[in-house]
């Protein structure tokens, strides 16, 4: 097979998202199967909250606990909100390409 038809194939593979071993051991893996995660204390207060709902704010700023400043739209806390606000530690999950893929909570805090 010359290297343009490989690398042609490889694309038209990764279009499909698929897996592909060629003969040469070489893994093509689709990006939404790469998943990484960050995770975040939060803490917003019911007063906050109410900026949400006004459409004064529309995205959370956290510190995560490596370190990291995050952002991320505040609708994907609405699962977890209660009269105290939404408080806790957030695993949020994203693909290769910064998709959002899902919110956890880890702890009851």
């Amino acid at each position: 097979m010359r290297a343009l038809d490989r690398a042609e194939r490889y694309w038209q593979i990764l279009a499909t998202n698929t897996l592909l071993i060629d003969e040469l051991g070489v893994f093509i893996v689709p990006e939404q199967n790469v998943t990484s995660s960050v995770t975040v204390p939060i803490r917003i207060s019911p007063d906050e909250l109410i900026r949400w709902y006004g459409g004064q704010a529309s995205v959370v700023e956290a510190r995560a606990l490596d370190g990291r400043v995050v952002h991320f739209p505040a609708n994907i806390l609405r699962p977890f909100v209660t009269r105290q606000g939404v408080v806790g530690l957030f695993k949020i999950s994203y693909g290769a390409s910064g998709k959002y893929l899902g919110i956890e909570r880890c702890n009851q805090a």
